[in-house]
């Protein structure tokens, strides 16, 4: 194993890449779906990307494939968990999203893992402590800052001790260009 240094020799962090290539058969969800989380173009690349990015990050502090229960929170159609399913087994994994519409297609079309709609606001229906890795990938650019607080609150309160909680966020204002605009006054 090769450990890659800077020029000044302090150890750079590495980035490991996980990937599994049998979602060409994979049900793809509905454009209108696909778009809801930035992924109608090139759906499975970005699946494949964000997954890998993903892994390696939360593998600093945890490894995946000694997890007992991961939440996607925000899963949406199912992008990360549907690559994470090639990879663990499905029983593992749980995703959860205010996305009524996403949530069906998910429960109709991703086999083993567990989805749940939740409120746009806390709780969760989770009893505490029950995740020992949550990941959201930008669910956090969606929120205002006082709702952003209230579910960071939430997502403590059902992590395990030592759980690792890696949420993403992208760009100013993106809540308006993709969220759902049935759902967008919600979040004024």
């Amino acid at each position: 194993t090769i450990t890659p240094h800077a020029e000044d020799g302090s150890r750079l962090d590495s980035f490991v890449t996980y990937s599994a290539d049998g979602s060409a058969g994979a049900p793809q969800p509905p454009l209108h779906l696909r778009d809801r989380v930035g992924g109608s173009t090139n759906f499975l690349e970005v699946r494949r990307q964000l997954t890998s990015m993903l892994l390696s990050c939360i593998g600093k502090w945890k490894s995946v494939f000694e997890a007992d229960r991961i939440l996607d929170w925000g899963c949406g159609c199912g992008r990360v968990i549907g690559q994470l399913m090639m990879l663990l087994p499905p029983q593992k994994l749980h995703g959860c999203d205010i996305d009524t519409e996403a949530i069906e297609w998910d429960r109709a079309n991703l086999c083993g893992p567990s989805f749940t709609r939740i409120e746009p606001y806390p709780p969760t229906p989770y009893p505490d402590g029950t995740f020992d890795i949550v990941y959201g990938i930008s669910v956090m650019t969606h929120l205002a800052e006082e709702t952003q607080r209230a579910w960071l609150k939430e997502l403590q309160r059902i992590t395990r001790p030592d759980a690792v909680l890696a949420l993403s966020v992208i760009g100013r204002d993106l809540r308006t260009t993709r969220m759902p605009a049935s759902i967008q006054t919600e979040f004024g």
